[in-house]
C-alpha cells in the first residue's frame, strides 16, 4: 500500500486523466471495499478515482453489456440490481429487480436467465421433515439449493419473469441421491403466460431413467455436485408477439409414492445457437 501511495504521489499534472482513468477502471475492482476506504484516506487521486468510479459504473456497465449482448436494458423490463456485487465478482450474474431469484448471467458468447428455487414458495418447503436448504460448491450464484427429504405430493414451480421472445434451450441445474425415488414420480409442464391467456407449450414424465442414468454417469454420487440437464428447445415467437412474457417451468406429483432425494437449485434458458 505504501509502495503504491509513493508512486501516485509522483503523478504529474500532463498525467492526470490517464492516472484517473488507471484508478477508475484498473485498480478500483481489483482491491476489496476495506483495502479502497484505506487507499481514499491516504491518497486524493485515489480518493477521487474512487468516487467516480462508483458514480458512474452502472451506467456504463448497462451500456457495455446492452451493446455486446443485443439487450436494451434501459427500455426492457429487466432491470437488474447491480448493487449485488458478491454475485457479480463469482459468476457475472446479476439479479433482476423485482425478483427474489431471477438472476441474468453474462456469458463471452451469449446470455442466460435463472429461476432458482430460493426465489420460490411451495407446500411444505419451508418444513425441514420434507425439504432441506443445502450448498453446493457449483451453486448458482452463491447460493442455496434444496434437497426433498420426503413428500408424496408436490407443486413446485419455477417462474421467469419478462422473457425476452426468442429461442431457447432449458436447462435444469439438479442432482440426485444413490438411494432416491424420482423415475417417473412427476409431470414436467412449461406455461407461457400472455397478456390474456397460458399457453402449455411442453408436458413430459419427470424424471425419466435416460436422465437418472446419465446423472450416475458423471458422479460416483451424483449428490456431489449440480448438473446442468437439457430438458428441451421452446420458441417463445410462436406463442405471442409481445416483446417479454413470463414463462413457468412446473413439477406436480404424477403418483401418491413417496418421493426423496432429488435436489434442486433451479432452471436457466439459454438463447439456442
Amino acid at each position: 500500500m505504501e509502495k503504491l501511495n509513493s508512486n501516485l504521489k509522483k503523478v504529474n499534472r500532463k498525467n492526470i486523466l490517464y492516472h484517473r482513468d488507471l484508478i477508475n477502471f484498473n485498480l478500483v475492482p481489483y482491491f476489496n471495499l476495506k483495502e479502497n476506504i484505506e487507499f481514499s484516506k491516504i491518497n486524493s487521486y485515489f480518493h477521487k478515482g474512487i468516487k467516480r468510479y462508483f458514480q458512474n459504473w452502472e451506467k456504463e456497465l448497462k451500456n457495455e453489456l446492452s451493446v455486446k449482448f443485443n439487450l436494451d436494458l434501459e427500455n426492457s423490463n429487466i432491470i437488474i440490481d447491480l448493487t449485488k456485487l458478491e454475485a457479480i465478482k463469482n459468476q457475472r450474474g446479476f439479479l433482476i429487480k423485482g425478483t427474489k431469484a431471477n438472476y441474468i448471467q453474462f456469458l463471452l458468447d451469449g446470455h442466460r436467465q435463472f429461476a432458482l428455487t430460493r426465489g420460490e414458495a411451495w407446500a411444505h418447503y419451508d418444513n425441514t421433515k420434507y425439504w432441506e436448504k443445502c450448498k453446493f460448491s457449483n451453486g448458482s450464484f452463491g447460493g442455496e439449493s434444496y434437497h426433498l427429504k420426503i413428500v408424496c405430493w408436490l407443486d413446485l414451480s419455477l417462474n421467469f419473469y419478462n422473457v425476452k421472445t426468442d429461442v431457447y434451450d432449458v436447462f435444469l441445474r439438479q442432482a440426485l441421491n444413490l438411494n432416491h425415488n424420482m423415475e417417473d414420480q412427476l409431470t414436467l409442464k412449461i406455461v407461457v403466460f400472455t397478456e390474456n391467456r397460458e399457453i402449455n407449450i411442453y408436458e413430459e414424465q419427470f424424471m425419466n431413467k435416460h436422465m437418472i442414468d446419465s446423472l450416475k454417469k458423471k458422479f460416483k454420487n451424483s449428490s456431489e455436485k449440480l448438473n446442468d440437464c437439457k430438458i428441451t428447445k421452446i420458441d417463445l415467437t410462436k406463442y405471442t408477439n409481445q416483446k417479454e412474457c413470463k414463462v413457468s417451468i412446473s413439477f406436480w406429483h404424477k403418483t401418491g409414492l413417496c418421493k426423496n432425494g432429488w435436489y434442486i437449485d433451479g432452471a436457466f434458458l439459454e438463447k439456442h445457437n
